[in-house]
Formats: C-alpha cells, structure tokens, sequence
C-alpha cells in the first residue's frame, strides 16, 4: 500500500495525466469522426463540353451518403460520388456528404463557362 500511494500521487499531480472531461471527450469523438470533403473537377468549362467532378472523402466512417445541389444552367447526373454534366451559365456545384455515424461535410465549387 505504501508504494502504491506514492505512485497514485504522482499520476494525479503530474500535468497531462488527467483523465478527459465529458466535453474533451466528446470534441475527441467528434473529430475522429469529422469529415473533410474535396469536390474535383474543371472550374472552367465550355457549354459544348461534358464534364466531371468527383468528391473525395477523407475521414468518417463508410459506406458515404452524397446529395448534390447546382445553380446551373444545363443538365447533369449525380452517381453518387459523381456528377457529370454540361452547363450554359456560371454557377456553383455543391456535394454534401452524410457518414455513416451521421458525420455531415460539404465542399463547393463555382464554376464558370467559357464563351469559347
């Protein structure tokens, strides 16, 4: 008992030892959850040409969840992490992505249409 006490002391007192609070511990969870999104692709097209942009995921938990939303002119497909399409006027291109624990995270592109 008498080593034990000297040890006991020594983990409480010294700095970084303490055990996590509820919120550090939640934070922790959090972030080995969070989700960072890349959306990849042309910012520049032409309204003649069929383009693409794929998300890539990094973090979180499979299998992902994508849900597409545009401000362009033209048409389009979204296979999950795809969306191919061809486009007339300026406008953004945005993937939201859901994980599996229900992590969320988006990324955006604007992308613009050539004249030529």
């Amino acid at each position: 008992m008498k080593r034990l006490i000297p040890l006991l002391f020594l983990l409480l007192a010294a700095p970084g030892f303490a055990p996590p609070t509820p919120v550090e511990a939640a934070t922790a969870s959090a972030q080995a959850h969070a989700l960072g999104v890349v959306l990849m692709g042309p910012t520049t097209v032409r309204s003649t040409d069929w383009n693409s942009w794929e998300t890539v995921v990094y973090g979180g938990t499979p299998p992902y969840q994508y849900s597409w939303f545009h401000t362009l002119s033209g048409s389009g497909t979204a296979d999950g992490a795809v969306w191919e399409g061809s486009f007339y006027e300026n406008g953004i291109l945005v993937v939201g992505v859901r994980d599996a624990l229900g992590a969320t995270g988006q990324a955006t592109v604007y992308v613009t249409v050539s004249p030529w």
